[in-house]
């Protein structure tokens, strides 16, 4: 829970890489980042985007 609340905050603090990352995340979907990612975090950020690109 810690990695992924930084990980939030890192995206929320730097635009550039946030969007950087809802670029990445829309042809390609959330299950491809979350095979990319292969880490049980990857569950936890993955709830939490729908909330960054909407912010």
């Amino acid at each position: 829970m810690t990695v992924a609340t930084k990980a939030i905050e890192t995206l929320e603090n730097k635009p550039p890489l946030k969007q950087r990352v809802i670029e990445a995340l829309k042809p390609s979907g959330t299950e491809a980042f979350k095979e990319a990612i292969d880490n049980p975090v990857a569950n936890i950020l993955i709830a939490a985007f729908p909330g960054l690109i909407q912010s």
